[in-house]
């Protein structure tokens, strides 16, 4: 993935997300998992979540955990200030590695999410 680029994981609109979970085998460095509210193709606002480390599986990588809520905080990727987001209707991957990061065969997720109208 290139540096600063993005990956979109899931797009929910017309809906909004209400509840779920994503399960993460990643590189540890790098890569982390943003919520947002995009309106007509554009991010409106976004944060980076946290993402818990369940097990460190060497080489690099990782399988993390991540509960989704309608209500999140985090890290909004541009300025780097915490915040809260509501209205979440897009899940993407983010690389704020400052290099490109490499996928290997190993590399998944597995997503469950609730969505309303």
């Amino acid at each position: 993935m290139a540096e600063n680029g993005m990956r979109v994981i899931a797009t929910l609109s017309p809906c909004h997300l209400v509840d779920g979970t994503v399960l993460l085998n990643l590189p540890t460095n790098g890569i982390q998992l943003v919520a947002a509210n995009v309106v007509a193709g554009q991010p409106v606002n976004a944060i980076a979540v946290n993402k818990q480390l369940v097990s460190n599986l060497g080489n690099g990588q990782g399988l993390y955990s991540v509960d989704l809520n309608e209500r999140m905080s985090g890290t909004t990727p541009n300025k780097g200030t915490q915040s809260t987001l509501g209205n979440i209707n897009t899940i993407l991957l983010w690389n704020d590695a400052e290099r490109n990061v490499n996928f290997n065969a190993d590399n998944s997720l597995a997503l469950n999410i609730i969505s309303q109208r």
